[in-house]
């Protein structure tokens, strides 16, 4: 059977559950991580970002509109957990150790060693866009409220995303989850 193998590249996978929904990432080739924030935050996200977060998160969720605060909130919780996951990290990585920068649209800005002495002129914190940390980061909504996070190492080209609603009853169909940003390679 080995022989069967050789030249094949290795196959990945993480998976992730929040309420009802379990999301799971394959890659050949990749290190994949994934996470799904499916249900409304909690009253208190932003104690939670307050504790957990790089200050430059923790302030840029605080400066938006409070009717914006709970969805930036998950998609930073769930990026953090994708990328965590990807590198096999868990809950041992501290989350304010790595930052996220979403405040241009459509972009994923990524430091993965946050360093919150680096300031720019304006003299707050900076998140550098990704170049060449080793990780690709895309970000997708469903129509009702779902955020999936992927994390892949960027080895190769970009892997091809699909979606699926898998049910044991009936056949699979592919479902639309539209990414809403996404770090460039």
């Amino acid at each position: 059977m080995p022989d069967a193998l050789a030249g094949q590249r290795a196959l990945d996978f993480n998976l992730s559950h929040d309420g009802p929904v379990t999301v799971i990432a394959l890659a050949r080739g990749k290190t994949v991580g994934v996470d799904v924030v499916a249900l409304p935050c909690r009253a208190r996200f932003l104690k939670i970002a307050q504790r957990f977060f790089s200050q430059q998160e923790s302030a840029s969720l605080h400066a938006l509109p409070q009717h914006r605060q709970a969805a930036r909130f998950s998609d930073l919780w769930a990026l953090k957990e994708a990328y965590v996951k990807a590198r096999g990290e868990g809950l041992s990585r501290r989350f304010d150790s790595f930052a996220f920068d979403l405040e241009r649209p459509g972009r994923i800005g990524f430091a993965p060693s946050f360093d919150p002495i680096h300031q720019v002129s304006s003299g707050q914190p900076t998140v550098p866009d990704v170049l060449h940390t080793g990780w690709h980061f895309s970000l997708y909504r469903h129509f009702s409220g779902l955020v999936i996070a992927l994390c892949f190492s960027e080895e190769g080209n970009l892997p091809r995303v699909q979606f699926r609603r898998m049910n044991p009853f009936a056949p699979a169909t592919d479902i639309t989850c539209d990414p809403v940003r996404q770090t460039t390679p």
